[in-house]
């Protein structure tokens, strides 16, 4: 069974994962607050040192860890300096993957434009027949801090993929919520069930 570190496990994601995943992977958690469930490590991601213990006897991390305000210090310490700790951390150890989560938001500069804007609104009597499907290949499009530190995280993940023996998947997800279902007419759109998630 392969031992996954997840970090930031206590997130909804990783409450996901863990939920319909567990019985196939042996999890653990790097956290700053403790978990019960599961073997936990504490300590803060933007910490290089105190990190580093986690990562022992892992195949694959889940980096999940990021700070969602558009606050600049926040942003930098948990986005920048931590992914970089935790992909450098899985490269010292001899992890062969990381998960980087990603979010939808580096294409959310698409909303503002036809017909998108109308399409997530919900104004569907106002679509064209067609429209381009926006898919990794198109151009980003991130608005705010949050979601251009995750368009960083994505490349700099591929910058490690590309330079060393490891491999990184970038997964960029719409609206993960608590309710598990829509919620608002923006989410018919943009909305990522759980298990869909997992």
């Amino acid at each position: 069974m392969q031992n996954i570190l997840i970090t930031s496990a206590t997130d909804l994601i990783g409450s996901a994962l863990i939920t319909h995943a567990r019985d196939r992977y042996a999890f653990r958690a790097l956290n700053r607050r403790p978990l019960g469930t599961l073997p936990c490590h504490r300590a803060d991601i933007a910490n290089y040192e105190a990190i580093l213990p986690a990562f022992d006897d892992i195949h694959t991390v889940v980096q999940l860890a990021a700070h969602i305000q558009n606050q600049s210090d926040a942003i930098f310490k948990a986005n920048l300096q931590g992914t970089s700790n935790v992909i450098n951390a899985a490269l010292n150890t001899g992890v062969r993957r990381i998960v980087f989560v990603s979010s939808g938001s580096v294409m959310a500069g698409y909303a503002q434009l036809s017909p998108y804007n109308k399409l997530l609104s919900g104004d569907y009597e106002a679509l064209p027949e067609s429209w381009p499907i926006l898919t990794h290949e198109s151009p980003l499009r991130p608005v705010g801090l949050y979601a251009a530190s995750k368009v960083w995280g994505e490349e700099f993940g591929r910058e490690h993929a590309s330079q060393h023996q490891l491999s990184v998947l970038c997964l960029r997800f719409g609206r993960v919520n608590h309710e598990n279902r829509p919620t608002q007419p923006r989410e018919y759109a943009v909305w990522c069930r759980h298990r869909d998630v997992v």
